[in-house]
């Protein structure tokens, strides 16, 4: 369940001002005792109101009631169940994740903010909230709060931001932060709809608005435009994130193909001994070598 990745992601597992609270909520929500893990954090509640990570406790507790299941008479795919007659043993349905109650994840998410004004410099708590408009199926909420987290960073006067239980970043800023960006951009892209590859448009400007020095912002900068047919448009945007990330395999497979697409040889010759060199696309190198002859 989804849920769980979010309740993993924010919360950390670190002993904090009051280790009993923190170590016997995860203790039961491990278990999924969810109704004691609720007395447990209205314990901590009254003991420590001012904890951000009371709040994401929360928020994860509303959120693990969110997800709605779905009954159908099809066949088990994926992490679906199976439902079968308890004579025959015969499958005769299914019952999986059929998305999440808006209104439920609204409320967990107005929770977390309640933790984000007590620290807006958790990037952790910032990310649950756009990971939670994403199962909302709100993408302008997520783009919203992603815009909010970007613009906070950057009139905090150098103040950097925090991660789980108050810690660093995993990695470098600018690396951990793009890559994470990326990260929601996916289900756009995935998404096959004029409206899903606007959405990714709008993330990679602001990854590029904020971090212009990653190429991931110009790399999906450029996919926007392969989606959409425009190959001259997505090549400038390719070419881009190559002077920034010259080491980028992906990128560089997708120059040569579009190099190919545009009939300019003498570029495709020059991504195609760059691409060649690397093992995992030896595939890709051969195809290309053979399209290539053919130009």
């Amino acid at each position: 369940m989804s849920w769980l990745w979010l309740a993993g992601g924010l919360m950390s597992f670190s002993p904090g001002p009051d280790p009993g609270f923190r170590e016997k909520y995860q203790a039961l929500m491990r278990q999924g005792k969810t109704q004691e893990a609720k007395a447990i954090v209205a314990q901590w509640e009254k003991a420590q109101p001012q904890n951000p990570d009371l709040y994401v406790a929360k928020f994860n507790l509303i959120l693990s009631e969110a997800e709605v299941l779905t009954v159908s008479a099809k066949a088990a795919q994926g992490s679906e169940l199976s439902i079968k007659d308890p004579k025959s043993g015969r499958e005769v349905g299914s019952i999986g994740g059929g998305g999440y109650n808006p209104a439920k994840v609204q409320q967990a998410m107005d929770v977390l903010r309640q933790g984000l004004a007590l620290a807006p410099d958790r990037l952790d708590i910032r990310f649950g909230l756009a990971k939670a408009a994403e199962l909302k199926q709100d993408p302008a909420q997520q783009l919203a709060i992603l815009r909010a987290a970007l613009a906070w960073r950057a009139s905090a006067a150098g103040q950097p931001w925090r991660w789980r239980d108050g810690g660093a970043l995993p990695a470098p800023e600018a690396e951990f932060v793009a890559g994470s960006l990326e990260q929601y951009m996916v289900p756009y892209w995935q998404s096959g709809t004029p409206a899903g590859y606007q959405q990714g448009l709008a993330l990679a400007e602001l990854l590029i608005a904020h971090y212009p020095t990653s190429s991931l912002g110009y790399f999906n900068k450029g996919n926007y435009y392969a989606f959409t047919d425009n190959s001259a448009e997505a090549y400038k945007w390719f070419v881009q994130a190559d002077k920034h990330n010259p080491n980028d395999p992906q990128n560089i497979n997708n120059l040569l193909r579009i190099s190919l697409n545009l009939r300019n040889k003498d570029a495709a010759k020059g991504y195609l001994a760059r691409l060649c060199q690397y093992p995992d696309f030896a595939p890709d190198c051969q195809h290309y070598t053979a399209e290539l002859k053919k130009l």
